[in-house]
């Protein structure tokens, strides 16, 4: 598996987190639900990257947290192409915040991607 295959599949995780936003209840589905998703994101075919996320409710806002780590030296082009395909796949009633931290010294890269979305 290449590097862009991992990407695909790294983008495709995520968004299967990503209509837990759209879920009718007050907050992202019961316990289940987020074990289920944890588990998709630490797929072996993803080992280069480690991909987390968490979610934040609020009474007017549900935001959808995910975070991409990766190893320095897979650069910061293949976590910017990951966004880049995140931004053109979400639905159009979300909004997407991102910032990216780059820590040389322990050489990773992580960009943290807030999706909020009004109740």
């Amino acid at each position: 598996m290449d590097k862009k295959d991992i990407i695909k599949k790294a983008v495709k995780s995520i968004l299967r987190a990503e209509h837990l936003l759209s879920l009718d209840n007050s907050d992202f589905g019961d316990l289940d639900k987020i074990i289920e998703y944890k588990a998709i994101m630490t797929d072996e075919n993803l080992k280069d990257f480690n991909i987390s996320f968490g979610n934040d409710v609020t009474e007017k806002t549900r935001r959808l947290i995910v975070n991409i780590t990766s190893k320095y030296e897979l650069g910061l082009f293949q976590l910017e192409r990951i966004l880049s395909l995140l931004k053109k796949s979400f639905v159009t009633d979300i909004e997407i915040y991102y910032g990216v931290i780059i820590d040389k010294e322990i050489k990773e890269v992580k960009i943290e991607i807030f999706a909020s979305k009004q109740k």
